[in-house]
């Protein structure tokens, strides 16, 4: 592959997989699955890249951290079979990581999100965080109190 990371082929590829998502169209357009895989790790390897100036990642690739577009479906109602999205756990550890990470998910037309933060915590990791919180709380409520934030989180600005 050169270069060139073509963001739009993984999000064309997206919005066909989202009005078709079933196991023979799937088949059908797998070399477009692949083609869009390849850029999306592609992108994310440079993330990384970027990411490694600030912060130690212990030498983690796209592949340790790209989550797999199959959904399980043991517990969910909605049995489509494929996730709608493409997305990276970026931290030691890529997708295992029990550390702070970053989250960069593509979802056409709208929902793509970029985040970090801690998933499933243990109590000692919540308890430090609570600790951090409670000595100094004036950060955390400026966050949560912002009427962007609200607006995004709530669906409210009161």
């Amino acid at each position: 592959m050169n270069d060139h990371i073509d963001l739009k082929l993984v999000l064309d590829f997206l919005k066909g997989l989202q009005k078709n998502n079933n196991k023979p169209w799937f088949e059908e357009h797998r070399s477009s699955y692949e083609r869009a895989r390849v850029h999306y790790e592609a992108f994310i390897d440079q993330v990384i890249v970027g990411f490694g100036s600030v912060e130690d990642l212990g030498g983690i690739t796209a592949k340790d951290c790209v989550m797999r577009i199959y959904r399980d479906l043991r517990f969910s109602k909605d049995k489509s079979p494929y996730k709608r999205s493409m997305a990276a756990s970026i931290g030691p550890g890529g997708k295992k990581s029990t550390r702070l990470i970053y989250y960069l998910h593509i979802e056409p037309p709208n929902a793509s999100i970029i985040a970090g933060g801690l998933h499933t915590p243990d109590s000692s990791q919540i308890t430090r965080f609570r600790e951090i919180i409670d000595r100094n709380p004036i950060p955390f409520k400026e966050v949560i109190n912002n009427k962007a934030f609200k607006q995004t989180f709530w669906g409210h600005t009161g």
